[in-house]
């Protein structure tokens, strides 16, 4: 009986441990459904926001790039049509969505990423075409202007000697300043714009008039399903790798002297930024000149750089904006008529007084509130007192009963537990007297027949005749013997089996009992919730009563002038003169 209890208790042990684990693997679950429609969420608005990134560089081509000749038949909006669809029908990319609800895991993550690579690499090659067109430009008012060197076949005529500025005849005090040639020597270009200042040169030399086209011709349009710097190539990766660990294989801009590979968009947009900086010195050298000579007087002069002199002038500018302010803020302060000043003052002094009686007000009106809250909140700590006085009284009342319940129902469990080991000791010193009494009657056969074995020459038709008889009478006490023990086992068990029915139905007498004691209390429970809702409302209707009191005796207040006490009197009760009563006692009696 203490085993199958103790095997009962696991059992009910193993079945907590697996709905607990059963709970946690569903929250687990949970929080991975939450998580993967949270990736998907962020991977549809990259891609949505990728898409709408190309789409506006795509229209925004036409501004700075024409046509392939092949493709002069053809109007930029069919050719952006075409693009658009060439974007769009890219695996993944309209139905990235799809794809990564279908995908599960690290492996579905690593699939969609393909939709993202490719419009990575459009983007860029679209980019790179519009920063081409923009370089194509600079490299034509360079070619205009003559900011790059000429060629060694082409000469280079001679620059007209420039006139000195206003900026520059305001230096040093009238003294004359020119700028100076020597060293504006200007620099060759390199890289991107080099090739894009050939194609300058060749299209002037080849056209009759020198006109070249004012926007840079594409040699073909950006393909959305070419590779590009964001593709991933397994051997390319591994060829980096090894060159990035030769020492000094980088370049002089990568630091720790490791191999960063640049894509076309980003060289030509470091381009474009050297290019824009260089356009703003060579503009400014062109009014200034680059050096300006500064003479003081016939034998000393000095040269000074005309960055170096604007950003004097700067200077200087914002000092004498900042000190003409504070002259002016000075000049006014200084000549304010004292009267302005005592009125301003006196304004002031108006409106700071009128703050704090705004001030008083609102601290009266907020006292006026805490008070109103003190007494609500004493008026409801009282209830809660009187609440919870009851609750202790039903609970002193219910407790008992319950507890006693629970003490008898453990009674029982140990009768019915004792009652079971009992039974299960008893079977079993019954089949130890079974085996006991085989025992002896085999030892005793055995020696009954040793015994027949040494008389047998003398007494063999005699002792035949008393063995019989003797096993004759020991089989019939034996079966008696067996009847009996049977019989005394079916009424140990019958009486038994009588018992546990007996407690069975003690048992759900109790359990019957202790039910119905569960209804008493929840209906004991949902008239206390009642009573509370009922209070509640009670609370609430004296509120408002108490609301419409005071309002009614500000309106009365305000209608007669008179103090609301005067409204009171006229509902109260008045007593009635001792003669009269007893007037009406003699009456009575009489």
């Amino acid at each position: 009986g203490i085993a199958s209890a103790g095997a009962t208790r696991r059992q009910r042990s193993e079945a907590k441990k697996q709905d607990t684990l059963r709970l946690q693997q569903e929250a687990s679950r949970k929080e991975e459904e939450l998580q993967e429609q949270l990736l998907r969420d962020k991977h549809r608005f990259l891609i949505d926001r990728l898409r709408a990134d190309i789409r506006y560089f795509i229209h925004s081509m036409q501004e700075f790039t024409e046509l392939p000749p092949e493709l002069h038949a053809r109007s930029w909006e069919q050719c952006i049509g075409d693009m658009l669809k060439d974007m769009d029908s890219q695996e993944g990319v309209t139905s990235g969505t799809k794809d990564a609800n279908a995908s599960s895991g690290d492996g579905g993550a690593c699939l969609a990423l393909e939709p993202i690579v490719a419009l990575l690499n459009y983007r860029d090659r679209v980019l790179g075409c519009i920063l081409t067109g923009i370089l194509y430009q600079k490299a034509i008012l360079a070619e205009d202007c003559q900011l790059y060197p000429a060629e060694p076949s082409s000469p280079r005529l001679p620059q007209p000697t420039k006139r000195p500025s206003i900026l520059h005849q305001g230096l040093g005090g009238g003294a004359e300043a020119r700028p100076q040639s020597e060293g504006n020597v200007p620099q060759a270009p390199e890289g991107p714009m080099a090739e894009l200042a050939e194609l300058v040169r060749s299209l002037k030399a080849r056209s009759d008039n020198g006109n070249v086209p004012e926007k840079y011709v594409l040699k073909d349009l950006p393909n959305a399903g070419e590779p590009g710097y964001f593709t991933y190539e397994k051997k390319q990766q591994k060829d980096g790798a090894e060159q990035s660990e030769v020492p000094g294989s980088a370049g002089g801009d990568a630091p720790g002297n490791v191999a960063i590979e640049k894509s076309a968009f980003q060289t030509r947009m470091l381009v474009m930024l050297r290019e824009f900086e260089a356009l703003d010195r060579n503009l400014r050298q062109m009014k200034f000149g680059k050096k300006v000579s500064i003479t003081a007087s016939a034998v000393t002069s000095k040269t000074i750089p005309s960055e170096e002199i604007r950003k004097q002038i700067a200077n200087v500018f914002d000092r004498c904006s900042r000190l003409e302010h504070e002259l002016q803020m000075s000049k006014a302060q200084q000549h304010a008529a004292l009267d302005v000043q005592v009125e301003l003052n006196n304004r002031k002094c108006e409106e700071a007084d009128k703050e704090i009686k705004k001030n008083r007000e609102l601290v009266l009106k907020r006292e006026e509130i805490v008070q109103t809250l003190k007494a609500e909140s004493a008026t409801i700590r009282r209830e809660k007192a009187e609440l919870a006085e009851k609750h202790q009284v039903m609970a002193g009342e219910h407790l008992p009963v319950l507890d006693k319940i629970d003490k008898e129902l453990g009674d029982l469990r140990d009768c019915m537990d004792q009652l079971t080991a009992d039974a299960e000791m008893l079977s079993q010193m019954f089949r130890l007297q079974v085996q006991d009494s085989k025992k002896n009657t085999q030892e005793r056969d055995t020696i009954a027949k040793e015994l027949a074995s040494l008389n047998s020459t003398l007494r063999r038709e005699r002792l035949k005749n008393q063995l019989k008889d003797i096993e004759l009478g020991k089989k019939e006490t034996l079966h008696q013997r067996t009847i009996e023990a049977r019989q005394a086992t079916l009424d140990t068990y019958t009486a038994g089996k009588t018992l546990i029915q007996e407690a069975e139905e003690r048992m759900k007498k109790k359990d019957a009992e202790w039910e119905e004691t569960q209804r008493q209390v929840s209906r004991k429970e949902e008239e206390i919730n009642q009573l509370k809702e009922e209070m509640r409302r009670a609370t609430i209707s004296l509120d408002e009563l108490e609301q419409q009191k005071k309002e009614c005796m500000k309106e009365f207040k305000a209608a007669t002038g008179r103090p609301y006490a005067m409204l009171l009197e006229q509902y109260k009760i008045k007593p009635r003169p001792a003669s009269t009563d007893g007037e009406r006692s003699a009456s009575a009696n009489g």
